[in-house]
């Protein structure tokens, strides 16, 4: 969160205070919890009016939470709720709201709110990666870790739950250990449901590539009731440990998580889910959750690579070959800077020598030479054919890891450059099988089937990647604004490429000039094209030649060419 000095309420106008709260309430991050929107808004509608003597927790537990307090003086739901708030606001500002010129606090031992100026510092930090600059541990932890996982995987046998197929493919010692605590039932229901959920959950996350979850035997043998709720995390020498507790609600449960940091034990992360309480949709509640848990954390956009992401140190990154070589390719895909991706691609490069069996090592590198034949980055008649390199090294990655999602995933998007469409349909099929729950194949499967011609299939898959990750790259964005560019529906093709900026990635504002420019806006197509020009010069005269190598439709080539040339004469 920006670091600001305080203002006082009333150096802010109502409407900025109504604003900020409204930007709140519509974001991502407080989009599945009704119940803390609900206590927000109350509360900073109740600031703004000037009601702070009427923000005690008797009160809120009265009007918010329908808690008798003439039968009860216990108010630990409204302090445990605040706690939840507060969380989630400090979220928020890490990441959706970093650009929020109004910044809500709820400060400690208060139920009002306090509203500053938030004074933001230019930062070359890629949108929707967290600046906090909390502990994240060092990666490189050998011989503790492989210590660790021998005792792990010998309770893991002993209950026929092995991990996921990582195991096979790539470093132990390099990837973060997540520790899944048995969910605690607080709720008067059978101990089975919260039993149940933690194993889903332990099981959705061990398909992901991007971390290491400990079995759910390990996890029930190393817990102890009577100890402090981050010792077994701790003893099992874990990264992060995931907590959680299932609560009665009027409908059904509540289920509330939070991922803490060890051994600090800072909060890094939290949700909640609501499960009805129907023996036909209890199962698929449950599942659904495990599922979104799964995706908020260990998809290339989570929340534990972001921070480990944040925490590592990326000019070190060839040092430590293989993991941190993939983890700086995510942050690259946050941005698309031709100048990192030199450095991304020399990272791997390097990585498939020291560590040349490891499959995300490939599948990373695939990508990079495809951004060459797409976006020209890098070119280089000396360094061969992109799309050949690509194509081989994604190979490779099927070959090291055939049951990775990944290595399925760019292996698709490669035979679409080669513009075999049926094995790249029958690559992204396999990658969706492998992992259902990835978000990323999603939605670059829908962005290629959209520009192959696809638009209503491409954008139902968009679409659906979204849902299943709110929080995600603005590249994917790009697709949406293209496809409503080619319906000649303007507006909301500006909404989208607003949303899809991406400072230092030309294709933001050959977008956001070509859609200016059909809207006749002087202003906008004049800052588009400056900026593209910034990064591309004289991009206008090869646009054509630049989208035809990104295999765009010829139709969907003029629309943006024709707008290009309107934004052009618009800015002169």
């Amino acid at each position: 969160m920006p670091k600001d000095e305080p203002v006082a309420d009333e150096a802010l106008a109502e409407r900025q205070l109504n604003e900020a709260l409204k930007r709140v309430l519509e974001s991502d991050t407080f989009a599945r919890s009704e119940r803390l929107r609900l206590l927000l808004s109350h509360i900073v509608t109740a600031t703004i009016e000037g009601r702070r003597d009427q923000l005690l927790g008797k009160n809120i537990a009265t009007d918010l939470f329908g808690i008798d307090v003439g039968e009860t003086s216990d108010l630990s739901s409204v302090r445990v709720e605040i706690g939840r708030l507060r969380a989630r606001l400090k979220h928020y500002y890490d990441t959706e709201g970093t650009k929020d010129p109004v910044v809500i606090e709820i400060p400690k031992g208060a139920y009002s709110a306090t509203f500053t100026k938030a004074q933001i510092a230019p930062s070359d930090a890629p949108r929707g990666r967290s600046a906090r600059p909390g502990h994240v541990k060092a990666l490189l932890r050998s011989a503790r870790f492989l210590g660790v996982v021998a005792v792990v995987a010998v309770l893991a046998l002993a209950a026929d739950a092995l991990w996921g197929p990582w195991f096979k493919e790539a470093p132990l010692s390099e990837r973060p250990l997540v520790a899944v605590a048995p969910i605690e039932n607080l709720s008067g229901n059978p101990g089975y449901i919260a039993s149940g959920l933690t194993a889903d959950i332990v099981n959705r996350l061990a398909r992901f590539d991007n971390l290491v979850v400990v079995s759910r035997a390990a996890t029930a043998v190393q817990n102890r009731s009577e100890e402090k709720a981050l010792s077994f995390g701790q003893r099992l020498n874990a990264d992060y440990q995931l907590a959680g507790a299932l609560h009665d609600d009027p409908d059904g449960f509540r289920l509330t998580l939070e991922l803490l940091s060890i051994p600090g034990g800072e909060v890094v992360w939290v949700d909640e889910f609501f499960l009805p309480d129907t023996d036909s949709s209890l199962l698929t509640a449950r599942l659904e959750a495990a599922d979104a848990v799964a995706r908020a954390l260990a998809s290339r956009n989570g929340a534990v690579t972001r921070l480990v992401v944040s925490g590592s140190d990326g000019d070190s990154a060839p040092d430590r070959a293989g993991y941190l070589c993939v983890l700086r390719f995510y942050a690259y895909l946050q941005r698309r800077d031709p100048q990192e991706h030199a450095a991304v691609r020399d990272c791997l490069e390097d990585a498939t020598q020291t560590s040349p069996d490891y499959a995300e090592v490939w599948s990373s590198l695939a990508q990079v030479y495809l951004d060459e034949r797409r976006n020209g980055f890098g070119e280089s008649a000396a360094r061969g054919d992109p799309l050949s390199r690509a194509f081989n090294a994604a190979t490779r990655a099927v070959e090291l890891a055939p049951d990775s999602a990944s290595a399925h995933s760019v292996l698709g998007a490669t035979q679409y450059f080669r513009r075999d469409l049926a094995a790249f349909r029958k690559a992204a099929r396999r990658s969706l099988e492998l992992n259902p729950n990835d978000p990323d194949a999603r939605a670059y499967f829908g962005h290629l089937l959209s520009m192959s011609g696809s638009w209503d299939e491409g954008q139902r898959l968009l679409a659906e990647a979204m849902e299943l990750s709110p929080i995600h790259p603005p590249v994917w964005h790009h697709s949406t604004a293209m496809a409503a560019l080619r319906e000649g529906n303007y507006e909301r093709a500006l909404r989208e490429a607003e949303l899809g900026e991406m400072p230092g990635f030309y294709m933001s504002y050959v977008l956001l000039a070509a859609i200016h420019g059909h809207l006749e806006n002087p202003d906008g197509a004049r800052d588009a094209l400056t900026k593209l020009e910034a990064i591309r010069p004289a991009y206008l005269e090869a646009a054509r030649v630049d989208l035809g190598r990104r295999d765009f439709q010829p139709t969907l080539v003029d629309v943006i060419t024709s707008g290009l040339r309107k934004a052009s004469s618009l800015g002169q």
